[in-house]
């Protein structure tokens, strides 16, 4: 699935509601819509709850693994002195213009498998 998320950890998932008596419990929490029962495909959104240190790497790991490079995560709490604080680094973002000569702005962009995304019920 090609769409973009903050800053690509796409933390979603999407019900596809295929079984019709699913769709009639559904209904009448949807202000008994009959579109929830009578459309083709029926779809629902879902989102994290929460978003783990284990999301974070599992994206590092398919970006390393799309653009053939090495994963690894430098200790940035250390280097920055944050161990005693109430605070902890959760993402190194650079900031700035895109250089017509940057070589990541054509590199593969990294998306999970609509698989993992996508759930039939």
């Amino acid at each position: 699935m090609l769409t973009p998320s903050s800053y690509g950890l796409q933390p979603w998932k999407f019900l596809v509601i295929q079984d019709q008596a699913l769709r009639q419990e559904l209904r009448p929490h949807s202000w008994n819509q009959s579109q929830i029962t009578d459309c083709s495909h029926l779809v629902v959104l879902l989102s994290q709850r929460t978003i783990a240190d284990a999301d974070a790497d599992r994206l590092i790991e398919a970006i390393a693994e799309a653009r053939g490079l090495e994963a690894s995560s430098p200790d940035d709490d250390l280097i920055l002195n944050l161990e005693a604080s109430d605070y902890r680094t959760c993402m190194v973002c650079a900031l700035g213009y895109r250089s017509p000569e940057d070589k990541y702005a054509s590199l593969a962009k990294v998306r999970f498998p609509a698989t993992e995304l996508i759930e039939y019920r």
